[in-house]
């Protein structure tokens, strides 16, 4: 799905488009007006950040 996301992104600044064009697409529920996939080399996961951090719930458990 991210690659999805990027892939579509990517697309809209090549297209000049506003972000509302996001909204347009998920409205119309049919994954050809999304952007390309993106390759899958280049994309991983650097960080996690959780709001409210999970060490409040600490004393819970």
């Amino acid at each position: 799905m991210i690659r999805i996301i990027v892939g579509t992104i990517v697309q809209m600044y090549r297209e000049k488009r506003e972000p509302e064009f996001i909204l347009e697409i998920l409205e119309r529920r049919d994954r050809s007006y999304g952007g390309f996939t993106a390759p899958p080399y280049g994309l991983y996961l650097n960080e996690i950040t959780y709001n409210p951090p999970l060490n409040q719930y600490e004393s819970a458990f």
